[in-house]
């Protein structure tokens, strides 16, 4: 088993240090495990988040780990990239700088909008800001820089979750395609991400399985599966549950990433 997605003490909502996280991804049976750590583009130098001290500080602690639990479990130095096209060039510049093993894309925020856990979604035009969710979205796979897109649903964990609210998500079936085409096209993988399986009022993955149907038809094969765990005890959560969906739907293998190189896991 793997999971693709962590977080540890060095991103700003870590709970546990990344030896911690590693220890116990080895004694729960993983096989591989991905420190990814957040980069906010956003807010980058903030004060808050210290991203532009624990980055560095991670890039070292990580391949020390690496090389300690060689002959335990793989340890993949990931990096949860969010608002990268904000600033294309200064996050090409990151991504260069650190070499990670595996960029995971996602989206936390919009342009001149704050970041979604903090967004009250009762007094917003939820169709309004998830057209520039997907648009962002969009214009992250095309600038191609990733290995991955994180929870391409996640918006719906508030909207859908938190407040309780009916949303269609169907009507962005369109703009979804077309964002499976450009993963298609540049081999960026989906990711099933199991955090909203836990999740009260939620309980799903993001995206919905129904749209791994919708990828693999339109030729998709490069899936990977993380729990987005920022403490040791969500780390592999639901994962085989998710990988038996995903079997059922005709995907015989997940990906991970080494030196930005595919490589794969029978499921």
């Amino acid at each position: 088993m793997l999971d693709m997605h962590t977080h540890s003490t060095l991103s700003h909502d870590g709970e546990n240090d990344m030896r911690e996280m590693v220890e116990h991804a080895f004694k729960s049976g993983l096989k591989v495990i991905a420190s990814t750590e957040h980069i906010d583009l956003n807010v980058y130098y903030s004060s808050k988040y210290k991203n532009n001290i624990l980055i560095p500080r991670g890039h070292k602690e990580i391949r020390k780990l690496k090389e300690e639990y060689a002959d335990k479990i793989k340890l993949i130095y990931g990096v949860e990239f969010a608002q990268s096209v904000h600033d294309k060039a200064f996050a090409k510049e990151i991504i260069d700088e650190y070499q990670f093993d595996y960029v995971l894309g996602s989206v936390h925020a919009v342009r001149e909008i704050s970041d979604f856990y903090y967004l009250d979604y009762n007094e917003l035009d939820n169709h309004d800001l998830m057209t520039k969710f997907f648009n962002e979205t969009l214009e992250m796979v095309e600038w191609g820089e990733i290995d991955a897109v994180a929870h391409l649903t996640y918006p719906l964990r508030y909207i859908v979750g938190r407040c309780k609210i009916d949303f269609k998500l169907s009507t962005f079936d369109n703009k979804i395609r077309e964002i499976f085409k450009v993963m298609v096209a540049k081999n960026i993988a989906l990711e099933l991400n199991t955090c909203g399986m836990r999740l009260d009022n939620y309980n799903r993955p993001d995206p919905d399985f129904g749209y791994f149907e919708l990828y693999k038809e339109m030729g998709g094969d490069m899936v990977t599966i993380g729990s987005d765990a920022h403490n040791k005890q969500f780390i592999g959560c639901d994962i085989p549950a998710a990988l038996k969906k995903l079997k059922e739907i005709g995907f015989d293998r997940v990906t991970y990433f080494e030196k930005r190189k595919p490589f794969y896991l029978d499921i």
